[in-house]
């Protein structure tokens, strides 16, 4: 069954905060709502409370982790920035390919690899 409520609270979810808030101004500074604009209304509070806390809770456990190690742990880093790199490599090259690449460096190897890409990669 096709629920509109939850596709449109969806589609909502996937605005940034600013761009929500801004609407949901427009919407407050009318003197009268139309049906159509307080069910809006009720739905982009609704989202912007769940960015809010979702958005208040990443900024905190941030903090704890600033807080616990202090901000300056080089393999806490390094391990940032090599998981973001394969992150990458895997939409760019694919799964299989990027999985080749990570044994070629992890065994050392010195050969040459080919890497074949279908597409072109666009940056």
């Amino acid at each position: 069954m096709f629920d509109r409520r939850k596709d449109r609270e969806l589609i909502l979810a996937k605005k940034p905060l600013i761009v929500l808030e801004d609407e949901l101004w427009q919407i407050n500074q009318l003197s009268k709502l139309r049906k159509d604009l307080r069910n809006r209304k009720k739905r982009l509070e609704k989202v912007i409370a769940v960015k809010r806390l979702a958005l208040q809770a990443v900024q905190e456990k941030i903090a704890r982790e600033v807080e616990r190690k202090d901000g300056h742990d080089p393999l806490a880093i390094a391990g940032c920035m090599l998981a973001g790199a394969v992150q990458i490599y895997q939409a760019e090259l694919g799964i299989e390919t990027t999985q080749d690449l990570l044994d070629q460096i992890a065994n050392g190897d010195d050969e040459d690899f080919d890497i074949s890409i279908d597409k072109e990669t666009i940056h």
